[in-house]
């Protein structure tokens, strides 16, 4: 038997446990009807911003898109990591857009993997 390392085995167990591809910062494809097309793409923006903070955190960024997925269902679009007020300091801040283009901001904490905020966003307005 040999030993794999606890971050291995947690993106395995995250992985195994979504079964979306979401622990990935994967989302679907979605036909003009609205149903899934089987496809599977990446987000639009694939760059996470700040991971200077990213030593600081205890949640991986392939954990905290994952819960940001379950809050809003969507195309990752920009993710960054931050200090700001509220929870620990530190969150993971994403804007996601679904297939009917409404946006949200989700922000989780980045070390309890809390869901700070799900606030629509007005960047176009």
């Amino acid at each position: 038997m040999y030993a794999r390392s606890p971050l291995l085995c947690a993106r395995i167990l995250l992985a195994v446990c979504a079964g979306t591809g979401a622990a990935c910062g994967m989302t679907r494809d979605v036909s003009q009807a609205g149903a899934p097309t089987g496809h599977w793409t990446k987000s639009i923006d694939k760059e996470l911003r700040g991971a200077k903070y990213l030593k600081q955190a205890r949640i991986q960024p392939e954990q905290a898109r994952a819960l940001a997925l379950r809050v809003f269902d969507g195309d990752i679009i920009y993710q960054r990591i931050e200090p700001k007020p509220g929870g620990s300091g530190l969150r993971y801040s994403f804007i996601i857009r679904n297939r009917q283009m409404e946006e949200r901001q989700v922000e989780i904490d980045a070390n309890d993997g809390a869901t700070l905020e799900n606030a629509q966003t007005d960047r176009f307005r």
